[in-house]
């Protein structure tokens, strides 16, 4: 039995894509595993226990970031979520309490035995899993989720702190490796949380000649 509790945390606006059968098919082989999936498609889809669905639009989702932030934030489009996914921890803090970690993935993607990779070892020994914005998993504790409000002291930074990142309407990639701006994973650096940097995953770009763009990452 796994020691440790896990949930990602997607939220998806608009018709959900056409491989999403077949990847909660993925999760529900993964038992130790759970998600919560905010979305308005309502098509029944036949979702496993450890996948639960939370109906809302768009707009409402917004309006619950909003609601843990004084300061005012820009999302005009679903794509710019992707700077809020380092923050998930915090604006679904009451979804999320009963886990020991939490994170974020995306749904183009298939999932083999989770608990070959993410071993209880390996959740013992790190706080931060992972470092791309379809994969990263974080340890369910003050200290780490708000660990995206930390600021980088360093003037050659475009952009230094998550406010910034926050109201630019524009995608900062906030949740991967941007260069000269803020993110999550710099501040995981700077501020020593020990993070496991391993990816064992194959990334396919299926519109191209067939094995050309197969990378296996390790």
């Amino acid at each position: 039995m796994k020691k440790y509790t896990s949930c990602f945390v997607i939220p998806y606006f608009g018709k959900l894509p056409s491989n999403i059968e077949i990847f909660l098919k993925t999760c529900e082989y993964n038992k130790n595993f759970n998600w919560l999936l905010f979305t308005d498609d309502k098509t029944k889809y036949q979702y496993p226990n450890n996948v639960l669905k939370i109906e809302c639009t768009f707009g409402q989702f917004v309006d619950r970031i909003q609601k843990k932030f004084q300061i005012p934030i820009s999302i005009n489009t679903p794509k710019k979520l992707c700077d809020y996914k380092p923050a998930y921890g915090y604006i679904c803090e009451d979804e999320l309490k009963k886990y020991d970690f939490w994170g974020y993935c995306d749904l183009d993607q298939l999932f083999g035995d989770l608990n070959k990779f993410i071993k209880d070892e390996i959740l013992e020994k790190y706080d931060k899993l992972f470092c791309l914005g379809h994969m990263t998993i974080f340890r369910n504790i003050e200290r780490i989720n708000k660990l995206f409000m930390q600021e980088v002291n360093d003037k050659t930074y475009l952009k230094t702190n998550y406010r910034e990142i926050f109201q630019d309407e524009k995608n900062n990639v906030f949740d991967e490796w941007p260069d000269k701006i803020v993110n999550i994973n710099i501040l995981a650096q700077i501020y020593n949380v020990p993070t496991y940097y391993k990816s064992d995953m194959i990334d396919i770009a299926p519109f191209k000649s067939i094995f050309e763009d197969i990378i296996m990452v390790s």
